[in-house]
């Protein structure tokens, strides 16, 4: 008759197999909690990008501007750099985009297209071309403190296509417009062309009745 050996259940093994059981569990739980924190972490870093491409995005950070060595080399977008041209380089801001730049020191402000990346590590909030730094007057400083806004360009178009209305016109009578020209003989009509008067804020003195 074979012997097996009798292995009696110690207290000691039940309390090494319930921990073990309550360490897998707490393990489990942090796993999934390390998952969703970096999903709400990646959610929350596209959101704040995503914003920063919108029009009405404002932010305020420190400008810089580029060294003459970037001077005819290509740009995230492709575009060749000038020193001379009207363009910004930023962190997140879409390509592309437009932003009103404004030198909060001296209130001077400009219009640049965002055409280029500046690294992520960068304390740096936007890199603008040589004009453009010196329109906003900071070339001799280096850097400056400035707020940049998102901008829609049809705006910009808009505002070039408005027509400046004229001057006050004074109404000017026919008579007065025909003065001088020699009266026809009887038989032949003289045409008067169509005349259009534009009536902008006519001034009130002065004015025939």
């Amino acid at each position: 008759m074979l012997l097996l050996p009798f292995v009696e259940k110690h207290p000691i093994n039940e309390l090494f197999s319930t921990n073990f059981d309550i360490v897998h569990t707490i393990m489990s739980i942090m796993k999934a909690l390390h998952i969703t924190s970096i999903v709400l972490l990646s959610l929350a870093m596209f959101s704040s990008v995503t914003a920063a491409g919108q029009v009405g995005h404002k932010e305020e950070g420190v400008a810089s501007f580029y060294h003459d060595r970037f001077e005819g080399r290509k740009t995230a977008s492709g575009e060749i750099f000038r020193q001379d041209s009207m363009t910004a380089a930023h962190k997140h801001i879409k390509l592309g985009s437009y932003v009103r730049v404004t030198n909060i020191s001296n209130g001077n402000s400009v219009i640049l297209k965002v055409n280029d990346r500046m690294p992520t590590w960068n304390k740096r909030s936007i890199d603008l071309s040589y004009r453009a730094a010196t329109e906003l007057d900071y070339v001799s400083k280096g850097l400056t403190r400035v707020t940049i806004e998102v901008i829609d360009p049809a705006t910009l178009i808009e505002k070039e296509e408005e027509v400046q209305s004229p001057p006050a016109l004074t109404q000017i009578d026919l008579d007065d417009l025909f003065k001088g020209l020699t009266v026809p003989r009887k038989g032949v009509f003289l045409r008067y062309p169509t005349v259009q008067y534009y009536t902008y804020n006519l001034p009130t003195e002065g004015r025939r009745r």
